[in-house]
């Protein structure tokens, strides 16, 4: 077993964290969108604030994984915070990264 596999979750830990993260995202994302569209602001993001908001995600995945004390659970498995994190991260990434691309068209 080589050094990369030993940090990474099994595959079902890591979908329940991808899961978590596209959830996140999703209603994070539909919150803001109500909240410019009840003040008159325009729909799309700046890159910043798209940044921000992936990060927004990250943190918010992080502290819902300690309100259910997952953290404790991730290193009894060797799973570093570190990771979770990126696991939750990894699907607000991609979505604004493909909601940028699809607005630039």
């Amino acid at each position: 077993m080589n050094d990369l596999t030993a940090r990474l979750p099994a595959r079902r830990l890591a979908m329940v964290l991808v899961r978590r993260g596209i959830t996140l995202w999703a209603l994070t994302r539909a919150m803001l969108l109500a909240v410019g569209l009840s003040i008159g602001a325009p729909s799309h993001m700046s890159p910043l604030a798209a940044v921000l908001l992936v990060f927004a995600v990250g943190g918010l995945g992080v502290l819902e994984s300690r309100r259910l004390n997952e953290h404790r659970f991730f290193a009894n498995l060797g799973v570093s915070p570190t990771t979770a994190a990126l696991f939750i991260l990894l699907p607000a990434l991609i979505g604004e990264v493909a909601v940028g691309v699809a607005l630039w068209q």
